[in-house]
């Protein structure tokens, strides 16, 4: 919430201010300059541009349905043209008033907060949700693809705002994504994995390591560890995959770690097993990413 000092303080809180009064839906009245209201809302403008009836007081009062808290947030915006904190929670009421009253400033400003700030990466569940309520095509599948971070998907309030087709449509792309991945990294023949083709001819791997005993041995199915399901029953990168398809994952310390550790065994590979590991992995993490952006998302608006 804004701070509570902060809030009596801004110039709509102050009751000598203003020639129109806007009372919350909680009963906290904001004290306004209609005309300044009008030029930023045309709902606004159409209502001070009636006649007035001099029976009434000096302030015409209007009623409004949103709680003071969505208020406090859409007045910096439309009255002061400040971008206040916006909390995630708060984004779909705060676009709702905004179309409600035709302010289309105010609406920009959340598209871009949700376009550019943390949220995608935190709580990009939540962001997908808000996207397919607010007609954001673009939005949804930049939330969507960093959703793949995430092994499984969340029970998240949000999904009420949303139709059954959306996160329907979220979940077959996560899956379509998770077997690109795999297949960009893993071929299976005859029911056991290998790397493909294109890793086993890398320049980075040098013809002496993927003849190397002591690191065939213990990987027969494979020249590289980090591809492997090894046998203290640690998933293969293509196992993880599946869940979480993200090229960040072939260089993580669990997966290179075998394969590193095999190399000390022999003399010829221990002085470069660790960079030629780092060259794979950087390779296999552009061929997972551009599998995985070939994916697309179905939205339905």
């Amino acid at each position: 919430m804004p701070d509570e000092t902060a809030a009596k303080q801004a110039p709509y809180r102050d009751p000598s201010v203003g020639d129109l009064i806007l009372r919350s839906s909680d009963g906290v009245d904001f004290y306004v300059h209609g005309q300044r209201l009008g030029d930023v809302s045309p709902v606004f403008s159409g209502m001070i541009s009636r006649p007035r009836n001099p029976s009434l007081p000096e302030r015409e009062v209007v009623l409004v349905s949103e709680a003071s808290v969505i208020w406090e947030r859409l007045l910096p915006m439309c009255y002061l043209h400040e971008v206040p904190a916006i909390a995630l929670g708060d984004m779909r009421q705060l676009w709702e008033a905004g179309r409600k009253y035709g302010l289309v400033g105010v609406m920009g400003w959340i598209q871009a907060l949700l376009f550019n700030s943390s949220y995608l990466h935190s709580d990009p569940f939540v962001v997908y949700s808000l996207a397919c309520v607010f007609g954001m095509a673009p939005l949804a599948r930049l939330a969507a693809k960093h959703t793949l971070r995430f092994p499984e998907i969340p029970d998240i309030s949000e999904f009420a705002f949303i139709n059954g087709r959306a996160v329907y449509h979220l979940c077959v792309y996560r899956k379509k994504c998770g077997i690109a991945a795999q297949a960009a990294v893993t071929h299976k023949t005859k029911g056991r994995s290998y790397l493909p083709e294109w890793c086993t001819e890398m320049k980075g791997i040098r013809s002496e390591i993927s003849a190397c005993s002591p690191l065939i041995q213990p990987f027969p199915e494979l020249t590289s560890a980090s591809f492997h399901v090894s046998k203290s029953g640690k998933s293969s990168l293509g196992d993880k995959l599946k869940d979480a398809p993200r090229g960040t994952l072939a260089s993580i310390h669990t997966l290179l770690e075998p394969l590193i550790s095999s190399s000390r065994k022999c003399s010829t590979c221990a002085g470069h097993a660790y960079s030629q590991a780092i060259v794979v992995a950087a390779e296999v993490e552009q061929r997972i990413d551009d599998a995985v952006s070939k994916v697309e998302l179905v939205v339905e608006l």
